[in-house]
């Protein structure tokens, strides 16, 4: 009887390897960065924020920035990007399609194969390049299996961006690519305030 015991091991030993085997590995990339809690009128990061987010105490609400990262409008400008990976340029929609082989799970779905997003402006979308955007918003976002992941330690102001990828390079363009646009966004709306 422990030959039985042994094949059992085994052939449960087999599987789990094969299983483990056929999974992607992941590249993480993490930026952490601190928000100055200067008071709104004293010129620092506070300022900037100001209207986003700024508690009685002059400190900048965490949640506000964080719901700013993970908004459709920083992802629409980022999917509409243009980025290079392995030498190839393209937007960063068209670069998750490939990766990912979107496009042939779009084909189970009936949209058509070998998708790719021509436009270079969401103004300028068709209708099936709509639905695409809209399903790889979901999919930078989902909630079981995330390329992006944003927050904060809860004790301190330090806020990160993590990004998951089957590509490292993918991984490092997606975290600068949140924070570059959580940045401008801000930055605009206080010259926008100034003015």
């Amino acid at each position: 009887k422990w030959w039985l015991f042994l094949l059992v091991g085994l052939i449960g030993g087999g599987l789990l390897y094969y299983v483990e085997s056929r999974k992607r590995v992941k590249y993480i990339a993490e930026i952490t960065y601190v928000v100055n809690n200067s008071s709104v009128g004293d010129g620092g990061f506070g300022s900037i924020l100001g209207q986003f987010g700024v508690n009685k105490g002059g400190a900048v609400n965490a949640d506000k920035i964080l719901a700013i990262s993970q908004s459709d409008m920083v992802a629409n400008d980022m999917l509409l990007d243009s980025l290079t990976i392995d030498g190839r340029n393209d937007v960063l929609a068209n670069h998750l399609i490939k990766l990912y082989a979107l496009d042939e799970l779009w084909v189970s779905d009936g949209d058509s194969s070998s998708f790719t997003i021509t436009a270079n402006s969401l103004g300028t979308l068709t209708l099936a390049e709509k639905r695409a955007m809209k399903r790889l918003i979901y999919f930078l976002y989902d909630d079981d299996d995330p390329l992006i992941d944003t927050g904060a330690d809860g004790i301190s102001d330090i806020l990160y961006i993590k990004a998951f990828s089957v590509h490292p390079e993918l991984s490092m363009q997606l975290a600068y690519m949140v924070y570059d646009r959580v940045q401008q966004f801000y930055t605009s709306q206080s010259i926008g305030d100034t003015q």
